[in-house]
């Protein structure tokens, strides 16, 4: 298909667009639209190499299946990016990298169990009977 040389590097510039694009954009979702866009019109460029005496026809068969594939990703990436919420939930956002989960700093509370004493009327698994009256 030397004919659609240029036309083929265009699709080139617009697939390194779009996915500047995707990763650029607050809301990909119009972008991943667009590449599905784009893989229909790569897909009806390549079909009429299908078309008359052409000895390479297996090679537009395997560009077909590649294409088919990557259309089929697209489109379940889309279809997702449809139902998601474009900010992310209040529960994902809460930054926790500085808490412990304990109300008081570790220093504070570093020994303030030595003195603990497991109540005797406590009634635990055989295996740790030994254990709990030793400690006691």
């Amino acid at each position: 298909m030397p004919r659609t040389t240029p036309v083929i590097r265009a699709y080139g510039v617009r697939e390194i667009l779009q996915g500047v694009g995707i990763l650029g954009a607050r809301d990909p979702t119009p972008w991943i639209s667009a590449r599905v866009a784009g893989d229909a019109l790569d897909i009806a460029t390549v079909l009429p190499g299908l078309e008359g005496h052409n000895p390479r026809k297996d090679n537009v068969l395997i560009a077909l299946v590649a294409l088919a594939g990557v259309t089929a990703l697209d489109v379940i990436c889309a279809q997702n990016l449809l139902g998601a919420p474009l900010s992310p939930s209040q529960k994902v956002r809460r930054d926790y990298r500085r808490r412990s989960g304990f109300r008081q700093r570790a220093e504070a509370m570093r020994g303030a169990a030595r003195d603990f004493r497991p109540p005797s009327d406590v009634i635990g698994p055989e295996a740790m009977r030994p254990w709990t009256l030793a400690n006691a």
